[in-house]
């Protein structure tokens, strides 16, 4: 399983001066062939975008993104990957999220590119899926101790089994003997990987049919491997046709609820002056998942006419 088939939020692409600019559309036009989403931002920018993208990806010297992201790093279970390409595009170096895909993406890009990548962690160097990648393929969410015991079970070279193993996946196991058996669902146990909360937003033009509408969120779940989400939300009326046709939960917000929220992709100006808000798709998405939810995957435009995203809530948050 390609990492890049996984930026479902996108990639931000970060430079420091004109001379990363040129650099920085390359990289954006190869992965935009590739099917993944590339926002351009100048250093300055990053405290407004940090935590809104899949992976961030500096193409400046090593030294001043160290100095730029080292106040926000947290925790190594949800620092996002973080690259530094050369602005000769030559060499790429991950320096941050290395189990939760940055070397693997680093290793995309530069085939990408034809550029060379760096690979430091021991389970990379063993060719193992991360298991941050394995949970985020199962769209479920694993207890940080748990993860660490299952790297530590890998390494030492015990059969780790996964229910509903996704294709893809390197070093792992689907039928026992095991050591540890990881369950998606809403299971007891150290192992328990306990599902995501769904929910999509979408915007359509005028007269767009409520059938047409449902078969492009249709589209996006099957990006993400999804079967269902637990509510549809939009300003558009036609929403609770929608909802019925996916079997969700309808919620027809009224503009002026959606805020223009933090990670919010670059706003429409058509409907930021019609409607007072240049992203309905994300914002009902996020205005679905309530306090906490955070957007997962990011706006997808169908046939010109229809807009679909969807947000997640922890599994853990109240029903």
């Amino acid at each position: 399983m390609a990492v890049l088939e996984l930026l479902w939020r996108g990639v931000a692409i970060i430079h420091a001066s004109a001379a990363g600019r040129r650099p920085a559309e390359k990289l954006a036009e190869e992965l935009g062939k590739a099917g993944v989403v590339a926002h351009i931002f100048q250093f300055s920018q990053l405290d407004a975008i940090w935590g809104c993208y899949d992976a961030y990806v500096f193409i400046m010297a090593l030294g001043g993104v160290v100095r730029g992201i080292c106040n926000k790093i947290t925790h190594k279970e949800t620092d996002p990957p973080v690259l530094v390409v050369t602005h000769d595009l030559k060499y790429i170096i991950p320096i941050l999220g290395l189990h939760r895909g940055a070397n693997e993406l680093a290793g995309e890009l530069a085939a990408l590119i034809r550029a060379n990548a760096v690979v430091t962690t021991v389970a990379e160097k063993m060719g193992l899926t991360p298991v941050e990648v394995v949970t985020r393929l199962l769209l479920c969410k694993l207890e940080q101790s748990a993860v660490l015991e299952v790297y530590k079970a890998l390494i030492e070279g015990k059969r780790v089994c996964v229910e509903g193993l996704p294709p893809g996946v390197v070093g792992y196991a689907d039928s026992p003997p095991c050591d540890i058996v990881i369950k998606r669902g809403y299971c007891e146990g150290r192992f328990c990987c306990r599902p995501l909360r769904l929910f999509v937003g979408f915007g359509s033009k005028t007269g767009v049919s409520p059938q047409e509408i449902a078969e492009a969120v249709r589209a996006l779940l099957n990006v993400i491997r999804a079967e269902r989400v637990e509510a549809v939300a939009s300003i558009r009326p036609e929403v609770y046709q929608v909802a019925e046709l996916l079997g969700a939960r309808p919620l027809l917000f009224k503009p002026d609820e959606l805020s223009d929220e933090k990670c919010l992709s670059p706003p429409n100006q058509i409907a930021l002056k019609r409607l007072g808000i240049g992203n309905v798709a994300e914002a009902a998405a996020l205005k679905a998942a309530g306090p906490g939810g955070e957007l997962l995957v990011r706006k997808r435009a169908f046939g010109g006419k229809i807009t679909v995203a969807i947000a997640a809530a922890s599994p853990y948050s109240a029903l």
